[in-house]
């Protein structure tokens, strides 16, 4: 059920779509921290996307794809495969993927589909002039944390400790558990950080938050456990830990709550930053934007499977309850 129509404005609408046909035949390298199961859906956007600029697979566009499977330590071979193919710009969607395709190829262009903190990481000299190589869509890391534990407590108002599972290889590990702390001491909820650095690590972690008895769960957002969203979905809700995640991916795999940015919509938009380079647009020229406004979607019939009551408050904010 939609509460309200989604609106998407004036940062997210298209760069301006050139008529004419694609210059020339584009090969594509996608360098994914996740899995074909965790990203198909959003890179079938970014084709949809380049559909609808004029390119077409088999013809004009080819797209290499290779997957990490949340293992950070293979990005730098699976790039350095990518750029032996010659591809003319790759596609990342992580920090460390962004990174890893640079020092592969470092006068190749880079379009992130999403990622973190560009600047603080050291990717980029600015959003709005990146300079160099790397343009494309950034989510927003500084305070995103710091939100997601108010509507949480907002959302479950019982909610006394909470286990926050996080990432310490994400290279915006620091700001996010700095945000994460000072906004406990603020709400008065104890904040314990669990951390899983693969896939494998999720079962341990999940036990861990069962173990200290936390009344909630929130996840940071992070390439690795996008890749694994029906695997962390499903050992939340075993444990009996209503769950806040950062996107809605989450939510459909039967999570409680999400808040954030549509990884889909990035994902398409990055495909206009691509078709702009190969008409010769340079990179550094692109300004990178940012998501201008986020998404709630909640899941009542996971509210329903663990006893949980979602505050009229947040359910009245919604921009999507799933029945």
């Amino acid at each position: 059920m939609k509460r309200r129509p989604f609106i998407i404005v004036s940062a997210l609408l298209p760069l301006t779509v050139q008529a004419q046909t694609p210059p020339r035949r584009l090969r594509i390298g996608s360098l994914s921290l996740g899995t074909p199961d965790s990203h198909g859906a959003m890179l079938a956007q970014f084709r949809d996307g380049l559909a609808d600029l004029g390119y077409r697979q088999g013809s004009n566009l080819e797209i290499l794809y290779r997957w990490a499977a949340g293992q950070v330590s293979r990005l730098p071979d699976l790039a350095t495969d990518l750029a032996s193919q010659r591809v003319d710009v790759f596609l990342t969607s992580a920090p460390s993927a962004t990174r890893a395709a640079m020092a592969a190829a470092p006068t190749t262009p880079v379009v992130m589909a999403t990622g973190s903190d560009p600047v603080g990481n050291g990717l980029v000299a600015s959003l709005h002039h990146p300079g160099g190589y790397v343009t494309g869509l950034s989510n927003l890391a500084e305070g995103l944390l710091q939100k997601m534990l108010e509507l949480l407590v907002l959302a479950l108002p019982a909610t006394t400790h909470v286990a926050a599972l996080m990432n310490p290889t994400n290279l915006t590990y620091s700001t996010f558990r700095k945000d994460l702390l000072a906004a406990s001491d603020v709400l008065k909820v104890k904040v314990t950080i669990i951390d899983a650095r693969a896939p494998e690590d999720l079962p341990s972690a999940m036990a861990q938050a069962q173990a200290i008895a936390a009344d909630a769960l929130l996840v940071q957002p992070d390439p690795v456990f996008v890749g694994s969203t029906i695997k962390i979905a499903g050992l939340a809700n075993i444990a009996k830990l209503p769950g806040l995640y950062a996107l809605r991916e989450y939510t459909i795999a039967g999570g409680l709550m999400s808040y954030g940015q549509s990884l889909s919509d990035s994902y398409r938009r990055a495909a206009s930053y691509v078709d702009k380079i190969a008409r010769g647009a340079r990179p550094g020229d692109l300004p990178i934007e940012q998501p201008a406004r986020f998404e709630l979607v909640i899941n009542m019939a996971t509210a329903h499977t663990l006893g949980v009551a979602i505050s009229a408050i947040v359910l009245a904010r919604a921009d999507e309850v799933i029945e």
